[in-house]
């Protein structure tokens, strides 16, 4: 089967989405106040045990898989995986500060730090999303 040059860019940032679910997508950060400030240096949060990292995980090989096999919607796929991405980013970010609510008696704060997994995958299901969609637009004009 030939692919297309765009079809083997689809599929390379399949595989490249794929990868971002192995690496931390976020560091937690623990600051005590005190007499003196102490930052505790979490560990780093692996998407993969979650239930956004196995979606994902399936996701980008079903993106990857209709890539190849040249199906017409794979757009929505790239789409879901962005809003994964995205509803990741703004849980977080709001279980940040309802934390910061709950322990601010103990002049303590938990800051999620967005790490390098989560910008993979946002980048990468963003462009994934682009070019299936421009390429389901050319499929449908040359029918």
């Amino acid at each position: 089967m030939n692919l297309t040059f765009l079809k083997k860019t689809e599929v390379i940032l399949s595989i490249i989405l794929s990868v971002s679910i192995f690496l931390p997508w976020c560091h937690t950060e623990v600051i005590k106040m005190g007499i003196n400030v102490v930052r505790y240096s979490g560990p780093d949060c692996y998407v993969i045990t979650s239930v956004f990292g196995f979606i994902g995980f399936i996701t980008s090989i079903m993106i990857g898989y209709m890539s190849y096999k040249k199906y017409r919607y794979t757009w929505i796929l790239g789409l879901l995986c962005l809003t994964m991405g995205c509803s990741f980013l703004i849980f977080t970010q709001f279980y940040e500060k309802s934390i910061k609510t709950y322990i601010s008696s103990n002049l303590s704060y938990v800051i999620h730090h967005p790490n390098i997994g989560l910008y993979l995958f946002l980048v990468t299901s963003l462009i994934l999303t682009i070019l299936t969609f421009k390429n389901s637009l050319n499929e449908l004009t040359s029918d």
